[in-house]
């Protein structure tokens, strides 16, 4: 055996070993959140059996830790670091960011129902297999292989009723912060604004002389014309001297 295929060889090793212990670290970590997740949020329940909004105080720091960590996974899967699909990861995290972030982080009605914390006991165990499960990888025992493709027939229709739940009870309160805060709403240009676009490329077709050709930028060509009943400005000033 040469020098250099022991070199690659030891290269490969290294690389897989890098991996693994990478892999291990992040499925440690995401398991500790997640613990860390559930603990909170039974111990605030305990506390106040009748009040829910102590839930999010306390446990909410930790999960959207823990729901940002998880979109690794999905640089994982692209770099052939773990294998899945990229667009079921992709969805899979948009849709807890969605409901973590620009409703449970962003109103108060979603913090104050027992929906929340139903919502995250439900994440929390299902993560809490997962991670595990990864991490022991072909060593998991078998009561935790069995909890990996059984759990979710119960964790997973308690968790998608609790964020579809949290979704419409927040409609009121979201359609209140639009009217009155403009709150997730992209302001459009004012008032004549159309006319001002296709003022502005009546002159640039004009200027750059693309009248009669196709312009390059566009695509569009033929004589540069104003829609009906449209005078362009320098027109107007015209006709105002």
């Amino acid at each position: 055996m040469s020098a250099e295929t022991r070199g690659d060889g030891t290269t490969r090793n290294l690389a897989r070993e890098f991996k693994r212990a990478y892999l291990s670290s992040y499925n440690l970590a995401q398991t500790g959140l997640w613990a860390t997740v559930l603990a909170l949020t039974l111990s605030a329940l305990l506390s106040n059996v009748h009040y829910y909004g102590g839930v999010w105080a306390a446990a909410g720091p930790a999960a959207k830790l823990a729901v940002a960590g998880a979109w690794l996974e999905l640089v994982h899967v692209a770099l052939g670091l773990a294998g899945g699909s990229v667009s079921s990861a992709f969805w899979q995290n948009f849709g807890r960011t969605f409901v973590l972030f620009a409703i449970v982080d962003s109103f108060q009605t979603p913090r104050t129902v027992a929906w929340l914390p139903a919502l995250l006991v439900a994440w929390s165990c299902g993560e809490l297999v997962r991670y595990p499960f990864y991490l022991m990888g072909s060593n998991a025992p078998p009561a935790l292989v069995w909890l990996r493709y059984s759990a979710f027939l119960l964790l997973y229709p308690v968790g998608m009723a609790s964020e579809v739940a949290l979704l419409f009870l927040t409609l009121t309160e979201a359609r209140d912060a639009v009217a009155r805060e403009d709150k997730f709403c992209l302001r459009m240009p004012g008032k004549g604004a159309s006319w001002r676009i296709l003022n502005f490329y009546y002159f640039r077709r004009k200027r750059l002389n693309v009248t009669g050709k196709k312009d390059a930028i566009t695509g569009m060509s033929g004589a540069a014309k104003l829609p009906a009943g449209m005078v362009s400005s320098s027109k107007k000033s015209r006709k105002a001297d």
